[in-house]
């Protein structure tokens, strides 16, 4: 294996596991960090441009990117999930983090276990996906435009741009040992009219107008629709028994109602991804058995052939016996191990192959699809259920990524057993690193703050405790889930705007509408734009670790 590939890999890895550990959880989105990670690994290789050959380059960028961008897509899985622990039973939680051995251990064997299951399904995937169906793969073809480029000096210099710029930003905000900002961390617009309620944070706030920047009108109207939702929707019923002349329920505490009528979102959205994933499931699985079997008679069958046959190798079977000693670890009965795995397996299948179509992962909702069949099945506790969502997300990421990956190599000419070689290594450098990322970005903020409001964890724990709510409210917040599900409007991103301080929805939705308006009124490609807006998000994640790690040396 090539050393300096895995000594620049490895420092991407380290650096996109923490970034996006921290901003998963801070903002509930995951931006893409390989285009970043493209450009920096063409800016260190020019030095050795002079030793390396034009191709040799390109593999070299293939592969640093193939090693460091996992670390950034399993730290979102984990952080989609993880503080699930915190909504679910926080006694639970703040004792696991006590010792921070057994934290990052845990961490640590769970990307392994899962994510190893991961790169072996992708293996498997890949002659399907790439091979035969030769699937369009818009991300691998961006960042094969990227790789390829003539020059990246532009890009380059935009990427650095937003990251010292935010650097010194964050100086002039936080100060620095004796040095105190003046920049303040929130301010209040229009507070005699609207007094609190329309809040500018400064604190996160580079990282809010970026991430809402580069991911557009997917967030942005929904975050709209969320806040209006809380004056003109949830606080009428709330109240509905002082208007008119019956009463449905007692007015309960806004904190209370809100997480209720929120649960009946995430509802909403669960229903409808149970009722209608198992068939876009059954259907890719029958499409993907057709050719085998169509013409064919079963004493003509060539059974070397069959796809099935093809996975019972050594490396499958090994990951797939290191799950269920994982598995068996936590204590789960045998027969919840094997339909979890089972249903893990059909589920990254199906969210690589909508990564391969459309160049999105959908973590939520095939996380959903794992969870509730299974607590309805199995009598689980909160760290089961919570750890059954996290194996889920950190597989799908690695195969998802891993299948990315390849499409990269084999535009490129590289083969995919060296592209998986270097992608182990890269998942072995994020278990080695991810679970004390994490234990120190909880020890420094609060989940459920504004610096860390981890909006996903907590919808999916509200999902796990529907039944400690008030049933009418929870109806009533389902229907409306329906509604927006109708109107082709994502119900959990509302939640976010209705149960996320106004602060942290206002600033992406700011970034959301300055996309908008540099794409329609401006007429600028938005691509050439994510270059500075990677820079500004990964100048205040880099910023805010400097800061932790200046507390714990207490510097």
């Amino acid at each position: 294996m090539d050393i300096l590939v895995i000594i620049f890999g490895a420092f991407f890895t380290i650096l996109s596991s923490f970034i996006l550990a921290y901003v998963s959880m801070a903002t509930g989105t995951g931006p893409w960090v390989a285009p970043s990670i493209v450009l920096l690994a063409n800016l260190i290789l020019q030095i050795f441009k002079n030793k390396i050959s034009s191709s040799k380059r390109v593999e070299k960028i293939v592969l640093i990117q193939t090693i460091g961008s996992i670390g950034g897509i399993v730290a979102t899985g984990i952080g989609f999930t993880l503080p699930m622990l915190y909504f679910l039973d926080q006694n639970l939680f703040f004792a696991w983090l006590k010792s921070p051995f057994k934290f990052v251990t845990f961490l640590a064997f769970t990307c392994i276990a899962a994510g190893g299951l991961g790169i072996s399904l992708a293996r498997i995937f890949s002659d399907k996906l790439i091979i035969k169906d030769n699937l369009k793969f818009p991300v691998s073809h961006m960042i094969d435009k990227m790789i390829n480029s003539a020059s990246h000096t532009k890009q380059t210099f935009k990427l650095f741009f937003g990251f010292f710029s935010t650097i010194i930003f964050c100086f002039f905000r936080d100060g620095f040992w004796r040095i105190k900002g003046f920049i303040p961390h929130t301010v209040y617009l229009f507070q005699t009219l609207l007094q609190k309620e329309f809040a500018l944070t400064f604190y996160l706030g580079p990282t809010l107008w970026a991430v809402g920047f580069i991911s557009g009108s997917a967030i942005t109207l929904p975050l709209i629709v969320g806040i209006f939702s809380k004056y003109i929707i949830l606080n009428p019923i709330n109240n509905h028994s002082l208007h008119i002349p019956f009463t449905l329920f007692t007015p309960q505490p806004i904190e209370t109602f809100s997480l209720a009528f929120c649960c009946g979102l995430v509802l909403a959205d669960a229903t409808i991804t149970i009722t209608k994933y198992p068939f876009l499931i059954w259907t890719s699985i029958k499409n993907s058995y057709k050719k085998v079997f169509s013409n064919c008679t079963i004493d003509k069958l060539e059974f070397k052939k069959l796809p099935i046959i093809s996975i019972l190798n050594l490396e499958i079977i090994l990951m797939l016996g290191i799950a269920f000693l994982f598995f068996a670890y936590f204590e789960f009965p045998f027969l919840a191990q094997l339909f979890i795995i089972c249903l893990t397996i059909i589920a990254t299948y199906q969210i690589s192959y909508m990564g391969a179509k459309i160049g999105l992962i959908s973590f939520g909702k095939f996380a959903t699809f794992v969870m509730l069949p299974t607590m309805m099945l199995f009598d689980l506790n909160f760290m089961q259920i919570t750890i059954v969502c996290m194996f889920f997300n950190i597989c799908a990421a690695a195969s998802s990524d891993l299948l990315f990956d390849y499409k990269v190599g084999n535009l490129n000419n590289i083969k995919f057993s060296k592209i998986k070689k270097y992608q182990w290594s890269g998942l072995i450098v994020t278990a080695l690193v991810v679970g004390s990322f994490f234990w120190i970005i909880f020890h420094n903020f609060k989940i459920g703050t504004p610096e860390l409001f981890t909006y996903r964890a907590m919808a999916r724990s509200l999902l796990v405790k529907t039944a400690s709510f008030n049933f009418i409210i929870i109806s009533i917040g389902f229907i409306f889930g329906i509604i927006l599900k109708k109107l082709k409007i994502n119900p959990t991103m509302v939640l976010c705007g209705i149960l996320m301080p106004n602060s942290l929805s206002i600033g992406l939705t700011l970034g959301g509408i300055s996309a908008f308006i540099m794409k329609n009124i401006f007429k600028k490609n938005l691509e050439d734009c994510y270059s500075f807006w990677s820079g500004i998000f990964a100048g205040e994640s880099v910023w805010i670790f400097l800061i932790m790690l200046f507390k714990l040396l207490k510097i």
